[in-house]
């Protein structure tokens, strides 16, 4: 992704440099990655002296800031989207694959650690069992990822098609947790194989989704787009610009 962005440095359109205009890639999203290195440099010195509560807590508005690119992302190619389409298709996948499936597979990840993060203190801050921890975040792994399935599917399918990265994050995180098990025959690693074979079917059926929908419903099915760049991004607020 920022092989993508520094290339952009080297690209014009017809209008001004590639990486400006069209900017689809708003103020807000560069200043969320500052953000989200930020809190990154202040969670590894906060888990280095085991503040678990502060570390659950930055942990928690990392995968928040992943959630806000994630947004960002989507809504400058809603904006731009049509006029990619048109004139630099190559570039509307790349920003697909590249910087929201990118985006995508962080903010798992990051959904993850903050899961375990939750583990870890609940574990030695709490009176709760070991057991009653890991079951606690493994549902509430199970509940986003089958919320998520619905919504990106039936709700955000407009913004949100094209990510599919969501799923194998988890299934790799899943599938490492489980060959790394001191004791598969446990309650715990039961259910995560569980909620493992759920990611492999929810993921397959996500693929078969996306591609019907390709074929059956594209977006940007009205290529008669007049507006330039300059005249759309006149047109949005200046958080987005």
């Amino acid at each position: 992704m920022f092989i993508y962005f520094l290339v952009g440095f080297c690209r014009r359109t017809a209008y001004d440099w590639m990486y400006t205009m069209p900017a689809v890639l708003p103020y807000g999203f560069h200043v969320s990655i500052i953000i989200k290195q930020c809190l990154n440099i202040t969670w590894l010195f906060l888990f280095d002296r085991e503040l678990l509560l502060p570390v659950l807590i930055t942990s928690a508005l990392m995968t928040l800031t992943n959630y806000i690119l994630l947004f960002f992302s989507c809504h400058g190619l809603k904006i731009y989207g049509a006029w990619l389409n048109k004139y630099h298709k190559t570039d509307l996948w790349l920003f697909r694959i590249l910087v929201q499936n990118g985006v995508a597979v962080y903010a798992t990840w990051g959904t993850l650690s903050t899961l375990l993060n939750l583990t870890i203190y609940l574990q030695y801050k709490t009176e709760a069992t070991k057991f009653n921890c890991a079951v606690l975040s493994l549902l509430l792994l199970l509940m986003v990822l089958l919320i998520w399935f619905l919504f990106e599917n039936f709700y955000l399918d407009e913004h949100v098609r094209y990510i599919v990265t969501i799923y194998p994050v988890v299934i790799l995180w899943l599938a490492g947790t489980l060959s790394n098990s001191n004791s598969p025959e446990s309650y715990i690693h039961v259910f995560a194989a569980v909620i493992l074979a759920v990611s492999c079917f929810i993921f397959g059926a996500r693929i078969v989704l996306v591609a019907w929908k390709h074929h059956k419903q594209p977006l940007y099915k009205d290529n008669g787009l007049n507006m330039s760049p300059v005249e759309i991004a006149l047109t949005q607020w200046k958080l987005f610009l």
